[in-house]
């Protein structure tokens, strides 16, 4: 009989085990597709347009315009949400910034189907892709300010690395959708009519999605000590948490933006010119455009990959400075692929298998990295509610004002032709 019961036991145990298992899955695969359909998805399907359709470039002109116009973008919106935080000085609401994702991730879906018809529109100069570009970053950075804080506040810390797995599985989406579409660099298999379109079918599950996450209470999160405590104080007197930084964050938080900007503000602007700058033919030959292509590739895969691996467990700080360091150095080599420093070393196959994996380990490296700062402000057990929203909207902002400084600089360089490829 002993024996039967301990059976029944262990046979209760791994029931229960893989019951768990399977919500947990299930709960991160549908936060996982929020972040997808509220992300990068428009943007990113943008630069893989630029990849393949070679004629959209404008011979690298249009990187810059793409670069001027987001960074503009960027800057405008963390103007306004610092002006929306100062205005509205109200305590975190869950079912206002549920309402802002359903809001964004129909953004993001009808930017999409308009990019699916009208893309080609005016050619040369693409006004269409112009406005969907500046609509899809808009988008993207208003998921970083209610998105990330909303799920750091308010929901379980470890979901706060499926949202953000979701942002930058849509870079990984259309890097592979974008492969499918033009494996070679020199012939489209499939229109990009179709590209767009299947993108936006993506968009909709994520849509779907966080219905199903706010219509059953998914993940929210249980309210700890820090969040029984008695208030009784007047909610203006609340507006200084909206962007307060625990002294214990402060670094973490101007590193992760600073590995941004590299990846964002500068390498993703100028990979093109310092891939052509590796091709033995010249500016204009035809490995340059290949070495482009492959490497925006790997970036796009590793972003998302760098988000997973944040899901498996906190970071050791001493760690992250360390990921911080390489990936500065990794940058600042690409830099010098740019710049034409011993570019007799690039211009052949070794350099340029070296650029490519530099390009593409800089994504990955930030993903990772602002993915791991996000869980350091979601944590509950040393942090209020409030630290947890306000330490997450200072990244959030800060983050997008200094990238879209960074973004509109370098892209007035490379437009004006200050950052060209040279022979």
């Amino acid at each position: 009989y002993g024996a039967s019961e301990s059976l029944l036991r262990r046979r209760s145990f791994v029931e229960e085990a893989a019951d768990s298992l399977a919500r947990n899955f299930a709960t991160y695969s549908a936060f996982l597709f929020v972040g997808c359909g509220c992300g990068w998805l428009t943007s990113d399907s943008i630069d893989q347009l630029l990849a393949n359709e070679q004629a959209v470039q404008r011979h690298g002109k249009m990187f810059g315009t793409l670069s001027d116009t987001s960074g503009i973008v960027g800057l405008v919106s963390g103007i306004l949400f610092f002006l929306y935080l100062l205005t509205f000085r109200t305590k975190p609401m869950l079912k206002h910034d549920q309402c802002t994702c359903i809001w964004l991730t129909m953004c993001n879906i009808t930017a999409l189907f308009s990019l699916a018809v009208f893309w080609q529109a005016d050619a040369p100069t693409y006004p269409v892709v112009v406005v969907c570009n500046m609509l899809g970053v808009l988008t993207a950075q208003a998921s970083y300010y209610f998105i990330f804080p909303m799920v750091a506040t308010f929901y379980a810390g470890w979901l706060i690395a499926p949202v953000r797995t979701g942002t930058d599985l849509s870079t990984l989406l259309t890097a592979l959708l974008g492969e499918m579409q033009n494996p070679t660099g020199q012939h489209i298999r499939f229109s990009s009519a179709c590209f767009f379109a299947t993108l936006a079918l993506i968009a909709c599950l994520g849509l779907v999605a966080w219905f199903v996450i706010i219509g059953n209470d998914i993940g929210l999160k249980k309210k700890t000590s820090q969040d029984n405590t008695t208030d009784d104080s007047p909610v203006h007197e609340h507006a200084y948490l909206q962007l307060g930084c625990p002294r214990e964050l402060s670094m973490v938080i101007v590193l992760t933006v600073g590995v941004g900007v590299v990846q964002w503000g500068f390498i993703g602007i100028v990979g093109n010119i310092g891939a052509r700058m590796t091709d033995p033919e010249g500016c204009y030959g035809t490995q340059g455009p290949g070495v482009y292509h492959f490497a925006l590739t790997l970036n796009r895969v590793l972003v998302p990959l760098g988000s997973v691996l944040s899901s498996f467990g906190e970071c050791p700080k001493y760690l992250f400075y360390v990921l911080v360091t390489l990936q500065v150095t990794l940058g600042t080599l690409v830099c010098s692929a740019v710049a034409g420093v011993h570019q007799h070393l690039w211009a052949t196959p070794v350099g340029q298998l070296v650029y490519v994996l530099c390009f593409g380990f800089i994504g990955g490296l930030e993903s990772y990295l602002l993915t791991m700062a996000f869980r350091y402000t979601s944590d509950e057990n040393f942090f209020s509610k409030e630290q947890r929203r306000g330490a997450s909207n200072l990244l959030s902002l800060l983050s997008a004002v200094v990238l879209s400084l960074a973004s509109i600089c370098v892209g007035r360089l490379v437009e004006n032709g200050t950052i060209r490829c040279s022979e």
